[in-house]
């Protein structure tokens, strides 16, 4: 994880200039080389014991050199403790600014989520007078078209009246009855006038019927199409209502899991101070003790908050993990890049 702020002073060597966070394999290495300081010093205390015949139990603490190589290995663990506090703070800085903007992200997608609901509202509205006009012109429209099928069929049907009629009175002409005057009443008998008549009546009523007929398909048509638009918009109002809904819900779970998180590593870092203090101020001590039995009590002391050191890491180790888990590696680096 390059690119980032904070560095182990135990590794620095090994790294550029730049300042990283810390993965937890980076601190067990450093514990590593602190294990290997360790037994160098064991090493040396165990050369002086050797040439120092008579000692008792306790006389890795009676030279001041065996002292000096076992405070070291305090003085190590120290800086680590401080690295990790370094690195665990900044975490949490990150952790604040994720939550930060997850927060922010949940109330623009609510707001954008209100917004979709009310324009789909509006357009289930919309949809309906639509819906309604449209099926009123669609009736008028049905309605003219019955009446237009019907008057043309009672024209078909005068119009063939009118034919039988004119082929009667041709046959009339020929047989040239003297019951109708030679043919000269053909025509005034069968009242081919009353049919023709009928059939222009009818004829005027088909072209008003069909003009109505047009109007009303014309304002069916555009409602039709005024209709499908606002249909095709509100599914589009509610697809994207849906897909906002998903959304919130999952910055939500992130939302949840940042949460913990955080309070899990603050909750990790809370010892780190005090650890630090107690451990700084013994070895401030430590540099004074130039007296046997003084170099024995301190070194118990020193110890002593070893052991809350080792125990306040092993959980920073543990805190930094979870946070690489939650955070990413990538959005660790921009985080600190910002």
């Amino acid at each position: 994880m390059t690119g980032h702020r904070f560095a182990c002073p135990t590794i620095a060597r090994r790294r550029s200039a730049a300042r990283v966070f810390l993965t937890p394999a980076d601190y067990r290495e450093a514990a590593v080389r602190q294990i290997s300081v360790s037994v160098r010093v064991i090493g040396l205390v165990l050369s002086l014991l050797l040439s120092t015949a008579g000692l008792d139990r306790h006389a890795m603490a009676q030279t001041q050199e065996a002292f000096d190589a076992q405070v070291s290995v305090f003085d190590s663990k120290l800086k680590l403790l401080q690295s990790m506090q370094s690195d665990l703070d900044a975490r949490v800085r990150c952790l604040d600014q994720r939550d930060a903007q997850l927060t922010a992200q949940r109330a623009q997608k609510e707001l954008e989520l209100g917004k979709l609901r009310a324009d789909e509202q509006q357009w289930l509205t919309k949809v309906g007078q639509q819906q309604a006009a449209y099926d009123g012109f669609r009736q008028a429209f049905d309605l003219e078209q019955s009446k237009l099928r019907m008057l043309r069929n009672e024209l078909a049907h005068l119009q063939a009246q009118k034919r039988w009629q004119e082929e009667w009175i041709q046959q009339c002409k020929r047989e040239k009855d003297w019951k109708r005057l030679w043919g000269l009443t053909c025509e005034a008998d069968m009242n081919l006038a009353k049919t023709f008549g009928q059939i222009k009546s009818y004829e005027g009523d088909i072209a008003a019927t069909t003009k109505k007929e047009e109007t009303a398909r014309g304002s069916m048509e555009a409602t039709r199409a005024d209709l499908n638009a606002s249909e095709g918009a509100l599914t589009e109002a509610r697809k994207r209502s849906s897909e906002v809904k998903a959304a919130i819900t999952e910055t939500e779970s992130t939302l949840r899991n940042v949460s913990r998180i955080l309070a899990e590593v603050r909750t990790s870092v809370q010892p780190f101070q005090i650890v630090i203090g107690d451990l700084s101020a013994a070895l401030n001590e430590a540099k004074e003790v130039n007296l046997e039995d003084k170099r024995k009590r301190t070194l118990y002391t020193l110890s002593f908050i070893g052991q809350k050191a080792d125990t306040a890491i092993a959980r920073g180790n543990h805190a930094i993990s979870q946070t690489d888990i939650t955070l990413g590696q990538g959005w660790t680096g921009q985080c600190v890049t910002n």
